[in-house]
């Protein structure tokens, strides 16, 4: 990654929301989430009975999981 990509990712990291600022709820499809440092895009959410939702996320780096975003840390670019 250039300079410049990698300054831009940190100024949208900084101006991200706190995932604890939104809850255990869906996201809009694509919108961009960071999870820890990774970076990538909401793809979809599963409502748990009991405990934390899953929630599928896209990762730039090109691996696919599916998480409990309750339980780490994360943020989010609201759309």
């Amino acid at each position: 990654m250039d300079e410049a990509a990698r300054k831009k990712e940190e100024r949208e990291y900084a101006g991200a929301t706190l995932g604890s600022e939104h809850g255990d709820k869906e996201l809009t499809h694509g919108t961009v989430v960071w999870v820890g440092k990774r970076r990538g895009k909401y793809q979809s959410f599963e409502k748990q009975t009991f405990g934390a939702n899953e929630h599928t996320i896209s990762f730039d780096d090109g691996e696919t999981e599916t998480l409990k975003l309750k339980e780490v840390d994360w943020r989010f670019l609201p759309k």
